[in-house]
Order: structure tokens, then sequence, then C-alpha cells
């Protein structure tokens, strides 16, 4: 069995069958899917490479990747499993693919399977979660591709803790105090993390941090996200992009209702929030000091609990 990331897959791709990168404009990354993109329609790269395809994490595939890597699965087996959850879809402009499966190659008419049940969060956890999202999601495009209600498998516990302040700095101070009562409680350092909208925000939440002794790691470039180790026990922080995939016990959102876009559609905004919010296994912490139509949409979902 082979693992790849797709950018890691079309440069090892290039280094095996020999294909020159050079002739293609962009940045590394880019270049190596051009090139490997041209090299299949010249016939340089095989198609039909494996026997069986798994797709993970399938929202953050362009339709050029897609009609790319779909041509390397066995035309005698067939065997594709394309994972997609519309409300992670945080590196593209729309949430939904904007295509159809079909018109990358994906026979998906009449084979679909929506897998509702999350094992990860709290009822309560994923509850406020789901009414957040649910006021700035829709169903585009794709009837396949359309953001589901998520079910809890039965794992109770306490509900989220939603915050206002009047200034960043009195979120953070509250924050901090927040944290050392989670690790009191005897949640490990390792076991939590604050996630926030920017890097700027996550540089004066570490100063701040510094004159405690609470010991704290960033994430915050890719070199930092390469040293990242789930061992070390420090609490952990991140912008909520890079976020994604991880899991902690205890989790603090900070400045939630900070909008990075126009402020026009708040998917966007939305959708890094939702995955941001789903890190937290059992504790979540939302806080914000700007009021704004995000804000307003986190008190309503609180509010709406149990409606």
């Amino acid at each position: 069995m082979q693992v790849f990331h797709f950018h890691g897959w079309c440069k090892d791709q290039c280094q095996q069958y020999h294909v020159n990168v050079d002739a293609f404009e962009g940045n590394p990354w880019e270049q190596h899917v051009e090139a490997v993109i041209d090299a299949v329609k010249e016939g340089k790269i095989p198609k039909e490479q494996y026997g069986a395809l798994l797709i993970d994490e399938g929202h953050d595939f362009d339709s050029a990747w897609l009609a790319l890597v779909t041509q390397m699965v066995d035309t005698k087996t067939n065997a594709l499993l394309f994972m997609y959850d519309d409300a992670q879809s945080i590196y593209r402009k729309r949430g939904a693919l904007g295509f159809s499966l079909a018109s990358v190659g994906i026979q998906a008419q009449g084979r679909t399977s929506v897998l509702r049940l999350n094992y990860r969060n709290t009822k309560e956890i994923l509850a406020f979660s789901y009414r957040f999202a649910q006021q700035h999601f829709d169903s585009r495009d794709d009837m396949h591709t359309a953001f589901m209600p998520p079910e809890a498998a039965g794992m109770q516990g306490v509900a989220p803790e939603l915050k206002s302040f009047e200034s960043l700095s009195k979120e953070v101070s509250y924050l901090i105090s927040w944290i050392k009562r989670e690790h009191s409680e005897g949640i490990c350092w390792r076991d939590m993390a604050i996630l926030c909208p920017s890097n700027s925000v996550g540089k004066y939440l570490e100063k701040a941090l510094a004159d405690t002794d609470i010991p704290h790691s960033h994430f915050f470039t890719a070199y930092d996200k390469k040293r990242y180790n789930p061992s070390d026990d420090n609490v952990s922080i991140f912008p909520l992009p890079s976020s994604k995939g991880l899991e902690f016990h205890s989790v603090a959102v900070i400045d939630s209702s900070h909008i990075l876009n126009d402020g026009h559609d708040l998917a966007d905004e939305a959708r890094r929030l939702y995955v941001g919010f789903t890190r937290a296994t059992q504790h979540l912490l939302v806080t914000w000091h700007q009021n704004n139509a995000l804000s307003i949409s986190l008190e309503n979902s609180f509010n709406h609990r149990g409606s």
C-alpha cells in the first residue's frame, strides 16, 4: 500500500518517470501537478497504476486534480473510494466542489453513502457546531456533495462555553485562566489547543503566554507544522486552517468573530470555525470581542440549543 498527499504523489511520479518540470510555470508544487497532467496526456506516465484508490479529504481537490487521479484506477477493478465533507472545504472560494463528480470520472450515481455518525465530539459540541454551520451552508451544485447533518455516536458532555469581551487582551486573560483551570482538573497540557483566525493573533497570544508558566508551542508556518509532535506536553497554538485533521480534549477558539474576507459571504469564515470547533472532543471555549454578523450567528447557535 502506498500513501501520499496529492502534491507529494505528483513529485514522486515526476521522479519515477523522469519528467522534466522546468518547462512549467508556477511554484514547485504547481509545476509538478502540471507536469504530471501533461505527461499522462502524452503517455509518458501510465494510467491505471493502482488496483484500488482511496481519496481522502476530497473536498480540497481541484477538478483537474481529481480528473488526473481517477485515471490511475485499473478499469478492471474500478475500485475508487472518494471521501468528502463539504463542511471542511476551507481551501476553496465556494464550499461545494463547483463541478459534478461525473465530470472528473467519478461514477457516483447510485453508489453514494452518507456517513453521518460522528465519533469525535460530544453531542453538545457537535450540535452547537452544526447549528452554527447550518446558518451559512447551503446545498449547492451536486446533490452528492451537499452538506448533511451529522449524528453524534452517543457521547454526552458539557455545553460549549461562549464568552464575549471588550477587547482581545481581556479575551486572552480569560483564556489563560481557562487553560489553568483545565490543567488543574487533570487535563494534560498536550491535550489542549488554542486556535486563532490569523498568525498575528497567535503571536499576540504567544507573547501573553510567555509571562505565564503555561508550556506552549506555536505552529504558524509550514516549518513549524513539520515539527509538531503530539507527545510533547505543551499547549498547541494553531491558525484555524492548520488544525484540520487534529483533535484535542480541550480547545479554545479565540477572536472567533474575526472576518478575513470582505464580509459579504460568511460561509468561508463559518467553515474555518466549524473545523476549529470540531477539533474539541470534550471541552470547547469560544470567545470574541468584535460584535458583527458572525458574533450574532455564534450567539444564535448557542441560544437555540435544545429548540
